[in-house]
């Protein structure tokens, strides 16, 4: 079917149609005759061959097909308001750099692909990359010394002056060498040593991670605060241990690591952006924008694999 002669008029009717629920209030909302917006929606279903609304006593409601498309609509209107707002901001001021803390457990790779995209719309922007403690980097948002924290957690927080948003969701499991993993295939009744790499008690993971079986004695070889250490240590056979799916993936693939079963009493984790509550600055948010756009990209990926 050629759309090339749509008129996009008739989206933007069908957007806010299906934001009111109603035909009336909608063609007041547009300063025209409720017919004039019927006839819009009529127009655009039979250019459809489908119905996007329910007619009834009740008013309008989306009919599934209807709930699609503006879905669609939605984000495709979203995304012209912000480059209408990209527009007008450079046409106001040049922002030439922002200040990034990132979590010392985040995902890299995700990152560095973020980073890459953003550089892409905006190749005169500097990204300051500061790796801190996470208590540090809310303080230096407060204090307006960074721009925009991404960090690991799984916990609603609920800081003074700061927006914070869950962008992704993580998973925490278990990996060691294949050695390990043969060790706890074949355990029997008799209690089993197996040494492990915990968290510091300093991050999220370390904070709220228990485990649970009655078979098997931990004993702690090592203590790390930072997921990249805690790699190269399972790599290394030092122990089995929990971490990022995604920080791990690479060697899982390689047969290097493999993932063991072992009972949890950590949450799933989640990527988080936080930032201050009346920051307009249009930049950050096409950074946060480009990140999020790569974790759900890298998402689909797994599912797919």
């Amino acid at each position: 079917m050629n759309f090339s002669n749509l008129d996009y008029g008739l989206l933007f009717i069908f957007k806010v149609c299906a934001e009111v629920d109603s035909f009336s209030k909608a063609s007041q909302i547009l300063r025209v005759k409720q017919p004039a917006v019927s006839y819009s929606i009529g127009k655009l279903e039979d250019l459809l061959d489908t119905k996007l609304f329910e007619r009834g006593n009740f008013g309008v409601r989306l009919t599934k097909a209807g709930a699609i498309l503006y879905e669609y609509v939605s984000t495709a209107n979203d995304n012209i308001s912000s480059g209408i707002n990209i527009i007008q901001e450079l046409n106001k001021k040049e922002i030439t750099e922002i200040n990034v803390g990132v979590s010392l457990n985040l995902p890299l790779l995700s990152f560095s692909e973020s980073l890459k995209k953003f550089q892409t719309k905006f190749p005169n922007v500097k990204v300051v990359i500061r790796c801190k403690n996470e208590d540090i980097m809310f303080k230096d948002l407060q204090a307006k010394k960074l721009d925009v924290v991404i960090f690991n957690s799984s916990k609603n927080m609920n800081l003074s002056g700061i927006d914070i948003k869950k962008i992704k969701n993580n998973n925490i499991v278990c990996v060691g060498i294949p050695k390990y993993k043969n060790i706890l295939n074949e355990k029997k009744s008799s209690e089993t040593i197996v040494p492990i790499i915990v968290p510091d008690s300093s991050t999220n993971l370390g904070k709220e991670l228990g485990i649970e079986d009655k078979n098997i004695k931990f004993v702690v070889k090592a203590i790390s605060n930072s997921a990249p250490v805690s790699k190269e240590l399972l790599k290394a056979g030092i122990g089995i241990g929990y971490i990022n799916e995604e920080i791990v993936r690479d060697e899982i693939e390689k047969g290097n690591l493999c993932i063991i079963s072992l009972k949890t009493t950590a949450d799933i984790y989640s990527v988080n952006v936080a930032m201050q509550n009346k920051n307009n600055n249009f930049v950050i948010k096409e950074f946060i924008k480009c990140l999020k756009g790569v974790l759900t990209e890298n998402d689909k990926k797994d599912r797919l694999q």
